[in-house]
């Protein structure tokens, strides 16, 4: 099982009032114990933490993106990075795979009408060192 709560998630189930830090603590421990191998927390400015198994890992901050349309760029995020996992890329791999997907949406006024070549993305996040291009 993977939750994927945001840190703006866990203010609101845990305490409004903790600071980050702890607060990210409570949200993958209590996550964890509540059955999920996988969690992933996002929040603002752009950083990603990534327990799977007890291993934690944090990518980002990631690139801010200039923003024409938001609708489905969380969508994107999450199903970008559900296939760049079941593709066998790491966390850090797939977390920025996710972002360049949501990107591409958040580029674009209305819909992104064009297939998303993911091979070549792949490609372009490895020649770029693992940041996002």
């Amino acid at each position: 099982m993977v939750a994927k709560p945001s840190l703006e998630d866990a203010r609101r189930l845990f305490d409004f009032n903790t600071d980050e830090e702890t607060l990210e603590g409570m949200a993958l421990s209590d996550f964890h114990d509540l059955g999920a191998k996988i969690v992933i927390l996002t929040r603002s400015g752009g950083v990603v933490t990534v327990s799977d198994s007890g291993n934690v890992e944090r990518v980002g901050p990631l690139p801010k993106v200039k923003t024409l349309n938001v609708t489905g760029a969380r969508d994107a995020f999450w199903s970008a990075l559900l296939m760049a996992h079941l593709d066998s890329k790491d966390w850090p791999e797939a977390v920025h795979f996710a972002h360049e997907v949501a990107s591409l949406n958040l580029r674009v006024e209305g819909p992104v009408e064009r297939i998303i070549d993911r091979e070549s993305l792949y490609a372009g996040l490895k020649s770029a060192g693992g940041r996002t291009i």
